[in-house]
């Protein structure tokens, strides 16, 4: 079994039906473990749907540093998702929180 540790579902040439059955085909075609990263709120809810057609992909939380100044007042929102998720991915919410305090 091959397992990605860092596979971005959400990322801009992935954006067609197509392209994600495809992809969705191929990991299960292959088992590959697929950790989905997501990168904000909106990714991660998108890479949730993503995961919920095969068995071998599950989401996993997180917000790259780059878009963490738009979730400085939303920490109770990042808290439950983080608190929900399975797994944490892009910390840079988290380095960006630990870099203020």
């Amino acid at each position: 079994m091959l397992i990605d540790t860092h596979l971005h579902l959400d990322e801009p040439w992935l954006k067609s039906n197509e392209q994600y059955r495809k992809t969705i085909e191929d990991i299960n075609a292959n088992k590959i473990m697929a950790w989905g990263q997501s990168t904000d709120v909106d990714s991660y809810e998108r890479v949730k749907k993503v995961a919920e057609q095969s068995e071998y992909i599950f989401p996993s939380f997180g917000v790259l540093l780059w878009y963490a100044y738009e979730y400085v007042d939303r920490f109770d929102e990042v808290r439950k998702l983080a608190e929900e998720a399975l797994m944490m991915g892009e910390v840079g919410l988290v380095d960006g929180y630990l870099r203020i305090i």
